[in-house]
């Protein structure tokens, strides 16, 4: 895969006896069989490289986000100090985002414990009626999921713990909160 990315002998062999370079083959032959272009093999293949740099990945080990987002802060530092970039914040984005979908892709993400959303029973209902009576896409049926499970998180936090006594007062709370 390297050698389809690479025409320079330096830069492939600094890719080639990198660290995990095996699992950042299998990743990147993953991302061309779903079509991404070359442009987004490469940016891939450089962002994999520092990640696997940066991040003490001990065999067998599940990573957890904690540990991508300390190794990304410190990359995004590292980033503005050499004037690469003028601010941490994409930096570290582009390398928490990269490096979850590695390491889930590898197996190896350590998820955190997903809470219980609050009226759960009732989004599911939700989502079963926009398959079934709307025939809605998956992709908008997980988005509307998503969403209503934001507000009714949010409902819950509010000390709204009846769905029943929800008003068009919360509604509009919640909405104004992205005014």
């Amino acid at each position: 895969m390297f050698e389809k990315l690479y025409k320079c002998r330096r830069v492939l062999a600094r890719h080639q006896t990198g660290l995990m370079a095996k699992e950042r083959v299998d990743y990147l032959s993953h991302r061309a069989r779903q079509g991404a272009a070359k442009g987004t093999l490469l940016n891939v293949a450089r962002e994999l490289l520092v990640i696997s740099r940066e991040i003490n990945l001990i065999p067998g080990h599940a990573i957890e986000i904690a540990e991508i987002e300390a190794a990304a802060k410190r990359w995004a530092r590292h980033q503005q100090r050499r004037h690469r970039a003028l601010t941490q914040k994409w930096s570290r984005e582009l390398f928490v985002l990269r490096a979850k979908q590695w390491f889930q892709f590898l197996g190896r993400l350590q998820k955190p414990e997903e809470k219980a959303v609050p009226f759960s029973n009732l989004i599911n209902d939700f989502a079963i009626y926009l398959c079934q009576v709307r025939g809605l896409s998956s992709v908008t049926i997980d988005n509307y999921y998503w969403h209503t499970g934001r507000f009714l998180t949010w409902l819950d936090r509010q000390g709204c713990h009846v769905f029943a006594d929800v008003s068009i007062k919360n509604v509009d709370e919640y909405i104004s909160l992205f005014a």
